[in-house]
């Protein structure tokens, strides 16, 4: 897992607090660039209430930037949530292009605000979060609990 220096822990912790307090904005872009980028990404939506989706991502950002220092709390989480979205249809394919869906509808929403250092702050965040939950996807030793859904 990468790590993040302080100064792009600070970063996080800075546009975060922007992200949650326009998040059906960021969340309108999200869903914007997942059509416009990958057309699977209906099929998997297709039954999905994406507010409630989108509010439990935005709940995921703040659980990661708040407890970054916590690894085995983030690793054993979003390993349990890679399980579910497999259950979901999700392929491996499909956290990265999510992850620059997001990182660009932050950029769209931050404007000339989202600098350099902010998007590798952000993109390594992101990339930590797919990397356990793709080793979650691809195991079989999580808690009966995780696997029931």
């Amino acid at each position: 897992m990468g790590e993040l220096q302080q100064s792009q822990s600070d970063l996080l912790h800075e546009s975060l607090e922007l992200f949650l307090s326009r998040g059906n904005e960021l969340s309108a872009k999200l869903h914007e660039n997942l059509r416009a980028t990958n057309l699977e990404f209906r099929d998997l939506f297709a039954r999905t209430d994406l507010s409630a989706h989108y509010a439990a991502f935005l709940g995921a950002l703040e659980f990661v930037v708040r407890n970054y220092e916590h690894r085995p709390v983030l690793e054993r989480t979003f390993r349990e949530l890679g399980l579910r979205h497999t259950r979901y249809g999700a392929r491996p394919e499909h956290f990265a292009v999510f992850g620059d869906c997001m990182l660009r509808a932050m950029g769209q929403l931050m404007g000339a605000r989202w600098t350099l250092p902010l998007d590798l702050a952000w993109r390594t965040a992101f990339e930590n979060m797919a990397e356990m939950m793709l080793d979650g996807a691809s195991s079989d030793d999580l808690p009966r609990t995780a696997r029931a859904g």
